[in-house]
């Protein structure tokens, strides 16, 4: 991995784990609510790819109100195609019977 891009992914997730992460949980902890902690969590490494890959965070999916955001699924579908793919390398056959 380059340094330049290990340095800035490393500031991106710690800033999005101080100042995103960490204040909700909080704030999750002092109203005594109950919350689905993978969603949390999806909510925040999107919140991270879209600053890594773009310099900002367009949404701040990671916030108490949970506001719906159909991308955020399309990324864990993403990442599981990929994960198939090119890490588990399932034999699919193929299209051609022939």
């Amino acid at each position: 991995m380059h340094l330049q891009f290990r340095k800035l992914y490393t500031k991106v997730l710690l800033d999005n784990v101080n100042k995103g992460l960490i204040p909700f949980l909080e704030h999750v902890a002092e109203q005594g609510s109950v919350v689905d902690l993978q969603d949390s969590f999806k909510r925040h490494i999107y919140d991270a790819a879209c600053t890594i890959a773009t310099g900002y965070n367009p949404s701040n999916t990671l916030s108490v109100n949970f506001l719906e955001n159909p991308f955020i699924g399309g990324i864990g579908d993403a990442g599981e195609a990929m994960l198939s793919r090119h890490i588990l390398q399932e034999d699919y056959g193929s299209c051609n019977d022939g």
